[in-house]
């Protein structure tokens, strides 16, 4: 177990990304999930996860890669 030194805003941001596992998995949250994620939404949960100029170019254009 790793044990890190959180401040309440990461564990909170830490528990609602980990809900982003959940809602994607199964079908009866997957509905839900798609309506809160918006692009600002995601957008901004990814520039806090992982800054990437290739991530943010997907998401200023919309293009899907996948």
């Amino acid at each position: 177990m790793v044990e890190l030194k959180l401040n309440k805003d990461q564990e909170n941001f830490l528990l609602e990304v980990t809900t982003f596992n959940i809602s994607t998995r199964y079908p009866d949250y997957k509905e839900s999930f798609r309506k809160k994620a918006t692009r600002m939404y995601i957008k901004g949960h990814i520039e806090k996860i992982e800054p990437d100029p290739f991530v943010n170019e997907i998401i200023t254009t919309g293009e899907r890669i996948i």
